[in-house]
């Protein structure tokens, strides 16, 4: 791919009259979002709906408890970020962390909170700027990494209910065999799970590392490697062993250190 981007989609009922509709279009999102909730999370503040096609991964978060202007009726507001096939986020995020800096920005810019003790939000009568949106998804490089993308080929939703941790983890790779059967696979904290036939659990998160190739038989003598060489390449290996991406804890436990803050 020449250019690979990120592309966002939100859609929601900011008038009751008008209907389900798009809000924002940044980057030509390859598919429309459908005015259906899947049931069964409405205990949640939001949750998240997974979706890997032949050349792209979906990842849409839901935003539970909403309203159009002037109107006290639940309204539906969804946000789907698709990542091309091949490509993950880069420095070792996770969509998740991208779509929760997106709602944050949506919830800040065109909606109001109902009250203080509410978790309740309703549609501002005007639309910020794309280029909030624009700017949130441009800190958010791609990197190519060759991964095989599993397509989703089934025709009903599954729902697998783990912690944001795991979460955060799984939505960095969510190209996983075993989900091949889905149409989409529903990822929430807590919920019903009575109304779905497929309810995902012992997945491992993140996926195990890729088996090692076969050994290579014990080089020739002309081909042995000298001791200053063989030196230099014991060091690398040990730099690279020693080097840990942490931009994902970190993130994550700044997010709890928030989410606590605003419990309290």
């Amino acid at each position: 791919m020449d250019n690979p981007r990120i592309s966002l989609a939100i859609f929601g009922n900011q008038n009751s009259n008008s209907g389900f509709q798009p809000l924002y279009w940044i980057n030509s999102p390859a598919q429309q979002l459908v005015n259906l909730v899947p049931p069964g999370m409405e205990d949640n503040a939001y949750f998240f709906v997974v979706q890997a096609k032949e050349t792209f991964t979906q990842y849409t978060l839901i935003q539970n408890h909403v309203s159009s202007v002037g109107a006290s009726r639940t309204g539906v507001l969804k946000m789907a970020v698709s990542i091309p096939a091949g490509y993950q986020l880069d420095n070792d995020m996770s969509p998740m962390m991208l779509l929760l800096d997106i709602r944050e920005a949506f919830l800040r810019e065109c909606m109001t909170q109902k009250s203080s003790l509410s978790q309740v939000y309703n549609f501002n009568d005007d639309m910020a700027d794309e280029q909030i949106f624009i700017d949130i998804i441009n800190r958010y490089p791609l990197v190519h990494t060759g991964l095989i993308q599993h397509p989703m080929q089934g025709t009903t939703d599954a729902v697998m209910l783990i912690d944001a941790e795991k979460t955060a983890l799984f939505m960095k790779d969510p190209q996983y065999e075993e989900l091949k059967d889905c149409g989409q696979l529903i990822v929430s904290e807590s919920g019903n799970t009575s109304a779905y036939d497929s309810v995902i659990t012992g997945l491992a998160i993140p996926k195990p590392a890729p088996e090692l190739s076969p050994v290579s038989p014990p080089p020739s003598d002309q081909d042995t490697p000298s001791a200053s060489s063989e030196d230099e390449t014991t060091e690398a290996k040990t730099k690279e062993a020693s080097a840990h991406p942490n931009g994902l804890r970190q993130w994550f436990n700044k997010l709890l250190h928030k989410t606590n803050k605003e419990e309290k």
